[in-house]
């Protein structure tokens, strides 16, 4: 409990040193509080139209770096369209050898004017 009345009589010392120095800073007059106004205004301007500028040059950068990324994307699905085909195409004439092959080796097995096994 002393420690609790200790630390709340540590806030009132350092609300009073806050306090004290609040008063102690000369309050603005409405003419100073106008001109400080007015020069942030006109600071916060310049930053807006210095982005503008900033945004104008980022822009075709921009741009270019999705016409690359798109170029790619497409020469990457035509890569991967021709090696499907080629893909496909050794398939087909793999098939088709093994049809060949099938074939001989039933001739081979069941000769022409052999009667099957029933």
């Amino acid at each position: 409990m002393a420690d609790t009345i200790t630390g709340a009589q540590q806030d009132r010392k350092t609300l009073s040193k806050d306090e004290e120095q609040i008063v102690e800073f000369s309050p603005r007059t409405h003419g100073e509080n106008k001109d400080l106004l007015g020069e942030l205004i006109r600071q916060v301007q310049a930053a807006y139209v210095s982005f503008l500028h900033a945004q104008r040059k980022i822009a075709p950068a921009y741009r270019e770096g999705q016409r690359h990324g798109e170029q790619a994307r497409k020469a990457i699905e035509e890569q991967a369209a021709n090696i499907c085909a080629e893909t496909i195409a050794k398939a087909a004439q793999a098939i088709v050898k093994v049809e060949r092959e099938a074939e001989k080796t039933y001739k081979i097995v069941n000769p022409v004017g052999a009667v099957p096994d029933f």
